[in-house]
């Protein structure tokens, strides 16, 4: 079973998923600090996971990474992840913005290891 404590994570695995691509996951323990290791790929520019690495290519930030997917292999050879009608492509992207943006004080007040390993013991 895996587990993500990143929905920004979570994200870029279900547009692999959904693309029908088969990929290698890497993970990184995040609060062990290894995603800002000077030698970890992708510590150069952003120091954020996921990481998308292809074609010696490397593309952090989760929203980037599924549109960079929907190009890169694009329909109909490869499955839709965006809707096909511009407006509602829109309108999809302009959620993504808006979870990236306005959602981070709600999940920091309840962050995603809370719902995907338990409740911390309080000391």
């Amino acid at each position: 079973m895996r587990t993500f404590f990143s929905p920004y994570v979570l994200s870029a695995w279900v547009a692999l998923q959904e693309k029908g691509l088969s990929f290698t996951l890497k993970t990184r323990d995040l609060d062990q600090g290894e995603h800002l290791q000077p030698g970890w790929r992708g510590y150069a520019l952003t120091q954020r996971v996921p990481v998308l690495e292809t074609d010696n290519f490397e593309l952090s930030e989760s929203s980037a990474i599924a549109e960079y997917l929907e190009e890169r292999f694009a329909p109909p050879q490869w499955e839709r992840i965006y809707p096909h009608d511009l407006q509602k492509r829109a309108r999809a992207r302009q959620i993504q913005a808006w979870l990236r943006s306005d959602l981070l004080p709600l999940r920091e007040e309840r962050p995603t290891d809370v719902v995907f390993a338990g409740a911390k013991k309080r000391r």
